[in-house]
């Protein structure tokens, strides 16, 4: 079964955009193809959680500003230490060459 989660594009990286992203319910991604970095989205934290909860392996449907759908793996969660919850998702663009909304 394939995950589906809508992704908004950012072209902020300052930390304190990225708390301001967090404190909307908003969720940092960073999307990786073969040579590093290709486009930074967020998506809706309580529905990361949810999937996370709910068993997500490693797959799932990105829909880029409600037009491209790119398929990714996750690669990275960094989490809050002492809270444990998610600040940070790298995301493995498949097959690695997709031009991701950037």
């Amino acid at each position: 079964m394939t995950h589906h989660l809508e992704a908004l594009t950012r072209m902020n990286e300052k930390r304190s955009d990225l708390r301001n992203l967090r404190k909307e319910g908003r969720l940092p991604c960073n999307l990786l193809g073969k040579k590093g970095t290709i486009g930074m989205v967020h998506v809706n934290a309580r529905e990361f959680s949810l999937l996370m909860r709910d068993g997500l392996t490693k797959t799932l449907e990105l829909s880029i500003d409600g037009g491209t759908s790119v398929s990714v793996e996750l690669k990275e969660i960094q989490r809050n230490p002492v809270t444990k919850d998610i600040i940070h998702v790298d995301m493995l663009i498949a097959g690695g060459t997709a031009a991701a909304g950037a």
